[in-house]
């Protein structure tokens, strides 16, 4: 389906256009308000499971509420999702933005569940590689669960470490948390040494990372006449991006609900 929207040469067909690329930094606030786009009578059933009229939720989405920017982010998610049909540019992102939001992800859920295993404290003082090496230990522990369980012929989708995967994974939420966005393949899409020399090379004399210049260069790519990002760099270099590519860099919420 994703390849469907492009042509052969990797842009976006017409009947998706105008489009609007979210870069990683917006793609994971977007992703992290999934499911505050529901009217809050919608989730009463929640308040029942935390314990009923006393339940704290209410307070917490009372303090959250007032948040401007998480306000906007659930417009636009409500948007997107329950109005389809209003939105006049088309919202995507590729698969490069994906990557980006499971390390992000698998970090977040990781700390989560050693917190609720008791080692909160300690996850405060571990970095991002710390949390990489423990993951690595979870599934080398994981694929000896595998290979023991199969030898002897018995069920290993069931185990409790088989459930702390399924977790870190995080497969339902995702899905949940993409709601509204369109996701397209990277086809036909290359960078030369020679490209490696021109305009792409003035994004990093500014300091701006590899990874944002191949949003930019993707965003160009797929024809999009829109970039949305939360990442500061991209409003240092705003106006040259805009100047060498024509694409609209938008910084904030209310430009992208403008477009939308």
């Amino acid at each position: 389906m994703a390849n469907l929207r492009l042509t052969k040469k990797g842009k976006l067909r017409s009947k998706y256009q105008p489009a609007v690329y979210f870069d990683s930094s917006m793609l994971i606030d977007y992703f992290l308000a999934a499911g505050l786009e529901n009217p809050y009578e919608e989730i009463d059933w929640i308040n029942d499971l935390k314990g009923g009229p006393d339940s704290y939720i209410p307070i917490f989405r009372t303090v959250i509420g007032s948040d401007k920017e998480l306000a906007q982010i659930c417009d636009i998610r409500r948007k997107l999702i329950l109005w389809p049909e209003t939105v006049k540019t088309y919202p995507v992102v590729t698969p490069l933005c994906i990557l980006e939001l499971q390390e992000f992800s698998a970090e977040q859920i990781f700390r989560q569940l050693a917190s609720e295993a008791g080692a909160a404290r300690l996850m405060q003082r571990k970095s991002k590689k710390d949390i990489g090496d423990y993951i690595r230990k979870l599934i080398k522990r994981r694929r000896e669960e595998i290979e023991q369980k199969r030898k002897y012929h018995r069920s290993h989708t069931k185990t409790p470490m088989a459930k702390l995967m399924n977790l870190l994974a995080d497969i339902q939420n995702f899905e949940q948390g993409m709601k509204g966005l369109h996701i397209v393949d990277i086809v036909n899409f290359g960078i030369s040494l020679e490209d490696a020399f021109s305009t792409p090379s003035y994004y990093t004399w500014l300091q701006l990372g590899a990874t944002d210049v191949l949003h930019i260069l993707l965003a160009e790519h797929l024809g999009c006449q829109y970039l949305a990002s939360r990442d500061s760099d991209f409003s240092r270099v705003k106006d040259r991006i805009e100047e060498a590519t024509g694409i609209v860099v938008l910084t904030n919420f209310d430009q992208l609900i403008d477009v939308l």
